[in-house]
């Protein structure tokens, strides 16, 4: 899908988790950082929202995106705590190293909580709907998970969560499942994801 230009760029922060040990004549342990920016290149289309999580059931997430894609996130019945917000990032292009199975790269999602913590009972369900310039037509979708690893947050694994994606048109939608996660307040690290698909 060919990006949009858009002014400014994306900072998607991933923590870079390490342990140091030291002591004796071993030279001093260099400081863990704590986050390391993702800056996405120049040219590269993204948006980002933030909006109140809720703890109703059955709430539908719209979620602006890009490239005229709109996407709905249902999240199933959350745990929140008081005033808690989600903070959702979407992009067509990442400084990750590792990329995601699929021929097509639709979109990669950034998920953070702004105030408490959000538990996700299970991977959201998400339905996307294209614009007419899309087709998808003979397309297998996909929704994967990013684990970045231990020693480098831009280099990890992926795994499909979802999918593969139902398609009725210009809508592909997936079924929430999988295993559930906590956004923790304000944490540098929050969960990514890819919609991708082959060809």
């Amino acid at each position: 899908m060919k990006a949009a230009l858009v002014s400014g760029s994306l900072v998607l922060a991933l923590a870079l988790a390490s342990c140091n040990g030291g002591g004796g004549t071993n030279p001093a342990p260099a400081p863990s950082p704590t986050a390391t920016p993702c800056v996405l290149p120049v040219g590269t289309s993204a948006t980002s929202s933030t909006f109140a999580a809720s703890s109703a059931s059955g709430v539908n997430y719209i979620v602006p995106a890009i490239d005229n894609t709109i996407d709905t996130m249902s999240a199933g019945t959350l745990t929140v705590g008081s005033g808690a917000q989600l903070t959702t990032a979407i992009a067509n292009g990442t400084c990750i190293t590792s990329a995601p199975p699929g021929s097509t790269i639709y979109q990669f999602i950034a998920m953070t909580a702004v105030g408490s913590s959000v538990t996700f009972p299970t991977i959201p369900g998400w339905t996307f709907t294209f614009p007419a310039a899309v087709s998808t037509s003979g397309r297998t979708f996909a929704f994967y998970q990013y684990a970045p690893s231990a020693t480098n947050p831009f280099v990890g694994t992926w795994t499909q969560v979802l999918g593969n994606g139902v398609v009725a048109g210009q809508n592909v939608s997936f079924a929430a499942g999988g295993t559930g996660f906590t956004l923790q307040a304000s944490a540098a690290q929050g969960q990514i994801f890819a919609l991708t698909s082959t060809p």
